[in-house]
């Protein structure tokens, strides 16, 4: 649950931000293709954290005496960091996702776009656009404009064909293994190093709100604890703390694994999705893309693909071995392509299958992102730990009466979020 206040803010200074750059663009895109003239070709799109402008070049030299000649030159994609959405420097995003791209397409065959320019200054030179890549445009579409619903069901050969191209990203991103978690940086020489803390989506969605960089269990609590927005009313506010309690202690007594502690780590995307991968129209997958959000991390966090279970994580909590049955289909592909390709099974194929069996996979994408931690508990992991769902009242109960504390916090939520709620009205801000 969002702080709509912030999120309010934000969205304004959003767009602001993006009337400020769009007329630059072109100029921008100009500069670094030899001062050709260019056009957009399509409208921009603006995601959580970037802006996308979409730019062809005409052809050169243009005809002096056709001025209206049709473009049939390069095509690219100028891709703008969200600064106003960022709790991070807006130039060290870039300078992570420029290195993990280049990286990967050293390394291995995963199809990435090629980039074409970048600028990590925090300074606006000339075209008034300080940070931004500039990367090839892929012809492609993603697996919802191709009308994939794994949810609903999809033939068979075409799951099979995505799940085999899906599998290969996986493997080969396995096989690049690092002394330490973080994000890559790049360096003189070309190479990079891992030298940042990791980041992700959630922790962004953190500081923007509270403030401060906690580790992956603390920062639940403290979220908790912080933000004014999660809690609308007394019964509320017990069950989540509740929940989180659950969980962190499952997390401390059931999940870690302290041999996986010390590496090796690996690289994962961060944010794979059906949203940011392009397909040919035959399913051929074109592109990865959004490596914004790339870490090395341990194995316990190198995850399969939520989406192909056609599944949130809220139905994953509820319908866990129907959704995870889907998963266990995949990591089926995935051990026989590495079988093929290397002549053994990977270590996270065998983690992913043990994980599908204890509720790992949820445990894991709630440590990623904290809000999740209440749906990942109300179904399958509070079965898992209590057969009878129906003494859950019960047990929130005595679990807020042991400890005058847990009381007085329950209170303080529930006035923080009427403080909160009067604001949102003064202010006429909206829930979306």
């Amino acid at each position: 649950m969002y702080d709509e206040i912030i999120e309010d803010g934000i969205r304004k200074e959003r767009e602001r931000y993006i009337e400020s750059i769009k007329d630059r663009i072109c100029f921008l895109a100009s500069a670094h293709h030899g001062g050709d003239d260019c056009e957009f070709f399509q409208d921009l799109k603006k995601g959580s954290y970037n802006v996308c402008f979409f730019v062809r070049f005409f052809r050169r030299p243009r005809p002096a005496r056709e001025p209206d000649a049709a473009p049939d030159g390069d095509r690219w994609v100028v891709r703008v960091p969200l600064a106003p959405c960022l709790a991070i420097e807006p130039w060290e995003k870039v300078a992570t996702e420029i290195a993990t791209m280049q990286f990967v397409a050293s390394h291995t065959t995963i199809p990435v776009p090629k980039v074409h320019a970048y600028s990590t200054s925090r300074e606006p030179g000339a075209h008034e656009v300080a940070f931004y890549m500039i990367l090839e445009y892929v012809q492609g579409k993603t697996l919802d404009e191709l009308g994939v619903n794994f949810k609903k069901g999809t033939p068979e050969h075409l799951r099979n064909s995505i799940n085999s191209q899906l599998a290969d990203v996986y493997i080969q991103l396995s096989r690049l293994k690092f002394p330490a978690i973080g994000r890559l940086v790049p360096l003189l020489n070309g190479s990079v190093r891992v030298g940042r803390a990791p980041f992700s989506t959630a922790m962004n969605q953190y500081q923007l709100e509270v403030g401060g960089v906690p580790d992956m269990i603390e920062n639940a609590s403290k979220l908790f604890e912080r933000s004014r927005a999660n809690c609308e009313n007394e019964a509320d506010a017990r069950r989540r703390l509740y929940f989180l309690h659950q969980f962190s202690d499952l997390v401390r007594t059931g999940w870690i694994q302290s041999d996986l502690d010390s590496g090796p780590f690996v690289l994962a995307h961060g944010g794979l999705q059906r949203w940011n991968m392009l397909f040919s129209d035959d399913f051929k997958l074109l592109a990865v893309i959004d490596w914004e959000w790339a870490q090395t991390v341990p194995l316990q966090l190198f995850l399969p693909p939520l989406f192909l279970s056609g599944s949130s994580i809220w139905s994953l909590g509820y319908f866990y071995e129907r959704c995870a049955d889907r998963l266990r289909g995949f990591c089926s592909v995935v051990k026989k392509a590495e079988k093929v390709k290397h002549g053994g099974e990977a270590p996270f194929s065998r983690l992913w299958r043990n994980l599908s069996q204890n509720g790992g996979i949820l445990i894991s994408m709630a440590l990623q992102y904290p809000p999740n931690i209440e749906d990942a508990m109300y179904g399958h992991l509070n079965i898992m730990l209590h057969a009878r769902i129906s003494t859950r009242d019960d047990r929130i109960r005595q679990f807020i009466d042991q400890d005058p504390g847990r009381r007085d916090l329950v209170a303080r939520k529930v006035a923080t979020w009427n403080l909160y709620d009067a604001e949102m009205k003064r202010l006429g801000v909206v829930k979306p």
